[in-house]
């Protein structure tokens, strides 16, 4: 079609307008893509999260050693009184987490029934719940392990505080990645770039040379042109 035979002429004649504003572009996008890629930390770092601890056994060495390491590892929020307050603070992401040491606690954890279990409060399936949660069980767990070896008595409280400190001494224990000295890096491949910054220079040059064919068509003297050929309108369009 006469069409075609124009949009490829058009084509031919811009062909090096075209290459330079895809050579410009792929060239462009890549160094910016070299140049402001951040390296990013290779090492893990604990984000800690928002947790309000609402301490109803309070003057218990097992909830008040619980609360302290809990606010240690968290960012504390201070407590409020209604349920309402708290769902607030949920849903103005004041706090990621409630956490409700139920009065009888303490007492309850060292007989071994459990029948007394702590209260949350979160967001359904977020970060926050999900890393809380993780503190609360691993705590939990190691204190009900220590306490189970050493058959401490329930009304010892220094031998519980003790147990106590050993748990939030292995909590805080961290394990550190050290990589070796003058280790040899793997080279990483250009081929991504490719894949990432290709689809804007293509659409660059699709809009120039669409552009340019527009461009020609609406020229009036080859309106004119086509108007006074034997060809059918629709067969030019």
């Amino acid at each position: 079609m006469q069409v075609f035979k124009i949009i490829i002429k058009t084509i031919r004649k811009n062909l090096h307008v075209l290459s330079i504003y895809l050579f410009v572009f792929v060239g462009f996008l890549v160094l910016m893509s070299g140049t402001q890629a951040s390296e990013g930390s290779s090492a893990f770092s604990e984000v800690k999260r928002s947790v309000m601890i609402i301490n109803e056994d309070s003057g218990n060495v097992i909830a008040d050693a619980f609360a302290d390491f809990m606010k240690k590892a968290s960012i504390p929020i201070a407590p409020v009184d209604t349920e309402e307050e708290m769902l607030d603070a949920l849903f103005n992401e004041e706090a990621d987490y409630i956490l409700i040491i139920p009065e009888g606690f303490s007492k309850d954890f060292l007989s071994g029934s459990h029948a007394v279990q702590l209260e949350q409060q979160s967001v359904a399936g977020s970060r926050g719940e999900v890393w809380t949660d993780m503190k609360i069980r691993k705590y939990l767990d190691l204190l009900r392990l220590y306490a189970e070896l050493s058959d401490v008595d329930a009304n010892d409280s220094d031998a519980i505080a003790k147990l106590c400190a050993k748990v939030e001494t292995q909590m805080n224990k961290e394990t550190q990645v050290v990589y070796p000295v003058g280790a040899r890096k793997v080279k990483e491949s250009s081929v991504p770039y490719y894949f990432k910054f290709m689809a804007y220079s293509l659409l660059a040059v699709t809009i120039l040379g669409v552009g340019a064919i527009l461009k020609l068509f609406t020229d009036r003297d080859f309106k004119n042109r086509l108007r006074c050929s034997p060809e059918k309108t629709s067969s030019v369009n």
